[in-house]
């Protein structure tokens, strides 16, 4: 990725869109996963070193919102909510071929 892509990445205002708490979430997990991708490239990371910070990224990564039923306050700010799971196909089940199918019988 080009330095001025990386530059707008780096500074792009992300609570103008989010509210802070997931701004500061989504920030976070772009900064990790930078730090990650900067480990790779260096002769001398530890694998261990690595192994433990992408784990502490893909926890972060994986957590869920969680919401009282009954208040409708979050409880627990994560990057996903239970709201948010697309389905295939709305949910209804229509065939019993795989997405990755379906894709590769409609581009060829």
């Amino acid at each position: 990725m080009g330095d001025d892509k990386l530059h707008v990445l780096w500074n792009f205002n992300l609570a103008k869109f989010f509210n802070p708490e997931r701004a500061a979430l989504i920030k976070s997990l772009w900064n990790g996963f930078a730090k990650l991708y900067d480990l790779l490239g260096e002769i001398k990371t530890d694998p261990q070193y690595f192994r433990l910070k992408a784990k502490v990224w893909y926890e972060l990564f994986l957590k869920k919102t969680v919401i009282d039923p009954k208040t409708n306050n979050i409880l627990e700010q994560g990057l996903y909510r239970s709201s948010d799971k697309t389905l295939k196909n709305g949910g209804n089940f229509q065939n019993k071929t795989s997405a990755i199918c379906e894709i590769l019988e409609h581009e060829n």
